[in-house]
This record gives structure tokens, sequence and C-alpha cells, in this order.
């Protein structure tokens, strides 16, 4: 049916030359719909009244997306729609097929002897996003609050109404209330301790926020290309971020590893700057241009159906060590980080990371090295004497 789609415009073109409407609907949009109502009318549907009710349900979907699919060629809004249709059935595609999570766990970095020789090391920050829609309705347990049955419901609507728009719920859930909140708290202590180290009255043992907030240092910003991590990213660095001198760069590496329709980013082409429909209110600002301070080079566009998370964990160690800052500040996901931590962390090592999840806006520093082993080769390894909880730590 999408191949049909561009055809159609084409024809479409031809049949409105003259410039008439009424031309468009009787050359092209009506036969096109009688077509897609003859594809639905098959007599197999007929046999019993559940089939009536499935042929009718069948019937019903394919003519309403054949009309919102011929209407795509001259609204907007409908092609928003249809845009909306691919997204979530490419994400439900991944939901069923994925097996990005299925990798050999045999860690790369299981011991290390005399012969592993570090040649370069970087401090890599992780933080953690606040907590998003999709958590709020699937996470906080089924009687916490409104019940789930309930909250599902709720969500359903919420979807329902953002058909149109560029938005979702589901899809590259955003931040929920809460969520926002703790991003705000986040931003807060931030904007703080660089105020007080910018007064000379800061916590000097935590030399690591110096240079998370910009006080001094080389460093960078990087985040996942979902929303919940990029706005989260822009709350804790707002004290960095609002004048403008620097961008967050967006990273595909970063998407999270999963396979719920979540962790499918809307900005799914490559290059494309992630939107951030709510982030303007939840910074109090009037408005809000993304292009600003986003750098979307890095963006790669959608994972795919076979990704492998290992590949995107040394994906990002490589681009990593590659940057010339000292300090890489990523903005992220819960099972990305675990995962990261389960695979560069030594097997001896009894890192909480390895089996515990960061907590919402929590926010976690170690050293990244790279190296050479005499049975291993290249590879990367984190320091687990180096990891350090900045903010909220681990749960569960």
């Amino acid at each position: 049916l999408t191949a049909l789609h561009m055809p159609i415009r084409r024809a479409t073109v031809a049949a409105t030359a003259p410039g008439s409407i009424t031309a468009l609907y009787a050359r092209v949009i009506a036969p096109f719909l009688a077509q897609f109502a003859q594809l639905a009318d098959v007599e197999y549907y007929r046999t019993t009244p559940l089939d009536m009710v499935l042929g009718l349900i069948v019937k019903c979907a394919v003519s309403a997306y054949g009309a919102l699919l011929c209407a795509s060629i001259v609204s907007a809004r409908a092609r928003r729609g249809v845009r909306k249709i691919h997204a979530g059935a490419r994400a439900n595609a991944h939901l069923v097929l994925s097996s990005e999570k299925k990798w050999s766990k045999d860690n790369q970095s299981r011991v290390f002897g005399d012969g592993w020789h570090v040649r370069k090391t970087k401090t890599i920050v992780f933080i953690r996003h606040g907590e998003s829609t999709w958590n709020e309705v699937f996470n906080r347990g089924f009687f916490s609050g409104l019940t789930m049955p309930v909250r599902i419901v709720i969500g359903v609507a919420c979807e329902v109404l953002k058909f149109f728009s560029d938005d979702s719920y589901f899809l590259d859930s955003p931040l929920s209330a809460k969520g926002a909140a703790q991003a705000t708290e986040l931003r807060e202590f931030f904007t703080k301790e660089r105020a007080l180290r910018e007064a000379g009255v800061g916590d000097r043992q935590s030399d690591i926020v110096d240079i998370i907030v910009g006080v001094r240092g080389r460093s960078v910003i990087v985040s996942s290309n979902l929303r919940r991590a990029v706005n989260t990213t822009v709350h804790a660095l707002w004290c960095r971020l609002r004048s403008k001198s620097e961008k967050v760069v967006i990273h595909s590496a970063l998407q999270e590893m999963a396979r719920n329709v979540d962790t499918y980013a809307l900005a799914s082409g490559q290059g494309e700057i992630v939107p951030t429909q709510h982030l303007a209110k939840e910074l109090g600002l009037d408005e809000f241009d993304a292009s600003t301070i986003m750098d979307a080079s890095a963006n790669a566009g959608q994972k795919s159906l076979n990704r492998k998370g290992v590949n995107s964990l040394r994906e990002f160690a490589a681009w990593s060590m590659n940057e010339s800052a000292d300090v890489i500040i990523a903005g992220g996901h819960s099972i990305w980080f675990r995962e990261f931590f389960k695979h560069f962390l030594p097997s001896d090592s009894s890192c909480e990371g390895k089996t515990k999840k960061i907590v919402n806006c929590g926010v976690v520093a170690f050293d990244l090295q790279f190296g050479t082993h005499p049975e291993h080769g290249e590879m990367y390894a984190i320091d687990s004497a180096s990891v350090r909880v900045v903010r909220g730590g681990f749960g569960k």
C-alpha cells in the first residue's frame, strides 16, 4: 500500500492540472477507494457471525487507511496520521521480531593480568532520563495510584488525541508529569552547584561536578535520539546550554535497547532533529528552537530490526575515545546503561551497575579505558574502582 503512494501523487498532479479538486476526487481518490473496498470484500468473512464482524473490521480499517493515504496528498494533518500508522507498524514489528539484547555474553573484559596495557582513558558521565509516560502506565505497579487498566485506557485515549500530530504518548514516550518534575529538580541541582562553584564555595572534593556544570575542563554533551533522554539532558545542563554556545550531540548508538514501542524514535531519519514539543513548557519558556542546541549529525536514524545491542555499546565506546574532550556526558536509558556496565566491567567486579538500573535522573561517572591485551588485542574496559555516584545512584 505504501508503494502505491508516490504513483498516486504523480497521478494526482496530472489529474488536477486544471486545479479542480472535483477532478482529483473523480479521477483518483474515488476509484482508489473502490479498489480498497473490493480488497476487503472477501466472501470468506461472511461464513459466520464472527467472520462477518472480522470482515467488517478489516474492511473499515483498510478503507480508512486508503482514505487517509489519499488525503495525505493534499493534507499535512493526514500525512502526519499516515506517518504515525507506519511508525506504529514498524514499532510493533520490532516488538515482535527484535533480538537486539541477544548476543554472546562472553564479556571481552573478563580479567586483566599484567599484560593489559592502557593507551587512553576517558571519563564518562551517565545521566538517566526522568520517568516517561510509558513508565507511568506500565512500571508504577498494578495498584499504584490509578490501577494499571485505568492508566492504559487513559494512555490509549491520549494516543488517539495525538494521532494527527507529531507527538505520541507511547511511541518514543516523552517525560511524564512526574518525570518533568524530576528533570526540573536535576536542573536546579546542577544550577545551584554551578553557582556555588562560581562563587568559590563549592565542594572541591567533587571535581567531576565542576566539569559537568562547565566551570572547568573539556567535556562534550551527547544524548540518545529519544525524546525523554534529550529533554532530561537539556534540563540537567541548562546552566550550560542556555547561553547557546554549545550543543547536545544526538547519537543514535545510545537509543534504548529494548523491544517496547517506547524505544522507537520519532526522529527516525538520518540527521533528524529530535522533536521537543514539551520542552519549552518544562523550561518555562515561551518558545524553544531545538536546532539551536542540538547537533544531529551523529543521529543515524531509527534502529534497524536486526540491530545487536553490543554493536551500539562498542560504537559509543569508540566514538567517546575519538572525541577531543576529556569527559563525555551522556543522557540515556537504564537498560542501555546496565548493559554497558555488564559488557565492559571485569567479570570479577562487584559493581552494582552490572545488575541494577540507574534511578530516574540519576547521575553516575566512571573511567572508560582503551588498551591492548596479549590475548584479546584492542579492547575497552571500565575501571571498576572509578565508578562513583554523583547523584541518585542505582535502584532496583
